[in-house]
């Protein structure tokens, strides 16, 4: 009877494990995911510019011996420079719109992760300053490594993702369209709409994307500083207590 009731303990457990693994699987292809896509808007936007001209020299080149080339160029490039903007301006609504999808998901995950690693690394702790080292003991230290590890990780790509979102603004802005973008009189209507995008553009990726902690505190690299000392306070508790 209590060795069916062990098997039954282990298999129970082993479940556990293996839908917390799932969990922190899918949690880390999802942040990948969001940060890929985000370097990828980046380096779309560092080449605004270029491949726009790229195309007005193709056409160029095709209608040489047009007598209003000039007038051909101008018009194309600012059709095509409204069409690069319009797509990137897509892709970058569409992310933040899945990150908003899964923005509740992450955070009652992060919130169920963060405040039981507080209590399971708490008291893990203490039962190895209690007993000492033993093989038991060491097998516990290394899981709680490996649990602070995965926690650490997590921080550092919401942080990765936080960064590469701003980094689209400072794409934008390091781009020379105050000289590429001229104010003239017979291009003033495309002037203002291209300009009026770029600045929405540079003035959402400021924000941060709301990966956060049960709503009550971002994930961030600051977030990890605060569990360590949570736990650090939790293992002086049950210290106090034993003594």
């Amino acid at each position: 009877m209590r060795l069916e009731s062990t098997k039954s303990a282990n298999t129970v457990f082993r479940t556990i494990c293996e839908v917390y693994a799932s969990i922190l699987t899918i949690m880390n292809t999802v942040f990948m995911g969001f940060s890929t896509e985000l370097e990828n808007i980046v380096s779309e936007c560092d080449g605004i510019f270029e491949r726009v001209k790229q195309q007005v020299a193709v056409i160029a080149i095709y209608e040489e011996s047009s007598t209003n080339i000039e007038m051909r160029k101008n018009l194309l490039f600012w059709s095509a420079l409204k069409n690069e903007i319009s797509l990137i301006a897509e892709r970058y609504s569409v992310l933040t719109e899945h990150v908003a999808t899964v923005r509740n998901l992450l955070k009652v995950s992060f919130l169920l992760i963060f405040y039981t690693e507080i209590v399971f690394i708490g008291c893990a702790l203490f039962y190895v300053k209690l007993i000492g080292i033993t093989m038991n003991t060491v097998i516990v230290v290394s899981y709680v490594a490996a649990i602070l590890l995965e926690c650490y990780w997590f921080c550092r790509l919401a942080d990765n993702i936080n960064d590469t979102n701003i980094a689209i603004g400072f794409a934008l802005y390091n781009l020379d369209w105050p000289i590429q973008l001229c104010d003239l009189p017979n291009s003033r209507k495309q002037y203002l709409e291209i300009r009026a995008s770029l600045l929405v553009m540079m003035t959402r990726s400021q924000q941060n994307l709301g990966i956060t902690c049960g709503g009550m505190f971002e994930m961030s690299a600051q977030a990890f500083d605060e569990l360590m000392k949570m736990i650090y306070s939790c293992l002086m508790f049950l210290l106090s207590i034993a003594t």
